[in-house]
């Protein structure tokens, strides 16, 4: 039976009651369709890439619009390259209507360990419009090419995978095929990446309803077969669920995150560019597995999480944070998978039961028990249909993937309206 835990009521998810003042907040749905013209690629100085990613615009009234961009580019070694705000724009498209939009160069939104840049705000009457119409769809694409300069950051938001997360360049230093010109930085090494977070709209409104950030490893990515990078429902069971439920979503999940990184860290690790969290009204998480394959234990990684908690609510007191269990790791034989093997049994089970029984201990509103959906209910430590829910043991495929966003869903659909001070 699948067990979902909360801790501020169950009520059915509504709308928000309008406010006495107007809130910036996550602005669109992810609607899972990009599309990409790839030019030639060989080397640096002929790379040329143009793309767009269509959104929807959510159901509040937003008088005005406005991005956020990553102050730097990331190597795969986590070393920060900063850019310069000037070289950003962004092209938003609502029907027939294109509006430029610019980066004055302000750093609004600076936090421990990072940055973000927003751009200068967007009115309707930039595109022609009377107003951003509530549900409209909308295309986000690039406004430069076949310049000269730093301009690798002027679209984080177009990417093969989850536009907001991981935009993997290869396995040698090469080519910023995605921001038209110019080699990635040179640290790292082999599979250097761009980490295009948060790259995300917010928009000025009085009826905000639940928005929510989603911070995970690889199996809330989708890396693992047919709902992953390329498929059209990129972002894995998250953003499965949250699309259909209509909910105002950031993805920031990136293979082999763990939570350890960010709490040791003090946020600084760029996969998760903190700052975001000012702008929603829940955080879903799932981290886990990656700090238990790297020696943390169950309590270690239960009270990181309560740090992780403790922080994200110093910068917004209202966020509510939620957190899956551990699926299995073990492979069709039932052998625990690789590195993985000791987050497979005991410490797996320990950390899922402790959390399923005392997620408010740690700070959290409730759990999303994802882990209920694909388990054996009899022999947990397994998959129940190996075959179909998983293709490494490590990580859920189509079947798995539906199955635990239909867990997801079902907590999207029960959130409350956002606390009025959020």
């Amino acid at each position: 039976m699948t067990r979902l835990g909360y801790g501020f009521g169950r009520g059915a998810r509504g709308p928000a009651t309008a406010r006495p003042e107007a809130l910036w907040r996550l602005a669109t749905v992810r609607a899972g369709e990009s599309a990409y013209g790839i030019g030639n690629v060989s080397t640096s100085n002929s790379a040329r890439t143009s793309g767009r990613i269509r959104d929807m615009l959510s159901n509040a009234h937003m008088t005005a619009l406005r991005y956020a961009d990553a102050a730097f580019i990331i190597g795969s070694d986590q070393a920060e390259t900063a850019v310069s705000p000037q070289s950003i724009q962004r092209a938003l498209e609502i029907g027939p209507a294109v509006g430029r939009v610019t980066w004055s160069g302000s750093a609004i939104g600076t936090i421990p360990g990072g940055a973000l840049l927003w751009s200068d705000d967007l009115l309707p009457g930039a595109l022609g419009l009377s107003e951003f119409p509530p549900g409209a769809m909308v295309w986000h694409r690039s406004m430069k090419d076949n310049l000269v300069g730093d301009t690798r950051a002027n679209f984080p938001m177009t990417g093969p995978g989850t536009p907001e997360g991981e935009d993997q360049r290869g396995t040698t230093i090469g080519v910023d095929r995605l921001m038209q010109t110019g080699a990635l930085p040179a640290d790292g090494g082999a599979r250097a990446q761009i980490d295009g977070a948060p790259g995300v709209l917010i928009g000025l409104a009085k009826d905000h309803g639940p928005t929510v950030l989603v911070g995970g490893d690889s199996r809330f990515y989708g890396v693992s077969g047919n709902a992953g990078p390329g498929t059209g429902t990129a972002g894995g069971p998250p953003r499965m669920a949250l699309e259909q439920a209509g909910i105002p979503h950031a993805m920031q999940a990136r293979s082999g995150s763990k939570i350890q990184d960010f709490v040791a860290g003090d946020f600084a690790k760029p996969v998760l560019r903190i700052g975001i969290i000012a702008y929603v009204s829940d955080i879903l998480c799932n981290w886990s597995v990656n700090d238990m394959s790297n020696g943390r234990t169950a309590s270690q990684i239960l009270g990181d999480i309560a740090a992780l908690v403790a922080k994200a609510k110093a910068i917004n007191p209202q966020v509510r944070i939620w957190w899956t269990t551990m699926a299995p790791s073990t492979n069709g034989s039932n052998i625990p998978v690789g590195l993985y093997a000791n987050s497979a049994n005991d410490g797996r089970q320990a950390f899922n039961n402790e959390i399923r029984t005392n997620f408010a201990v740690y700070g959290l509103s409730g759990l999303v028990d994802i882990s209920a959906a694909v388990e054996d209910p009899t022999q947990t430590d397994r998959w129940a249909d190996f075959a179909n829910d998983s293709s490494d043991g490590l990580h859920s495929r189509q079947t798995g993937q539906a199955k635990e966003a239909a867990v997801i869903k079902a907590w999207a659909d029960a959130l409350p309206a956002p606390l009025a001070a959020y």
